[in-house]
């Protein structure tokens, strides 16, 4: 059955890993450029305490459905 909630979950938990992965790839590249982070893209820029920016991947998803199917 197409677009079952199970499938919708899982394709959504791989194209978050995918996501996260190529920000983290994006950041490497932007700091072995030595560009500095307030030239950085918003959604990938670091904040002052280097935590990520506001629009990076959360560790605690907001919506307690997908952190449940996460755990």
């Amino acid at each position: 059955m197409s677009g079952c909630v199970h499938c919708v979950y899982t394709i959504y938990a791989d194209d978050l890993e995918t996501y996260t992965g190529s920000v983290a790839s994006a950041r490497q590249a932007l700091l072995a450029a030595q560009i500095p982070d307030d030239q950085w893209p918003e959604e990938i820029r670091t904040t002052e305490n280097g935590h990520k920016g506001v629009k990076a991947v959360e560790a605690v998803p907001a919506d307690p459905v997908m952190a449940a199917f996460l755990a």
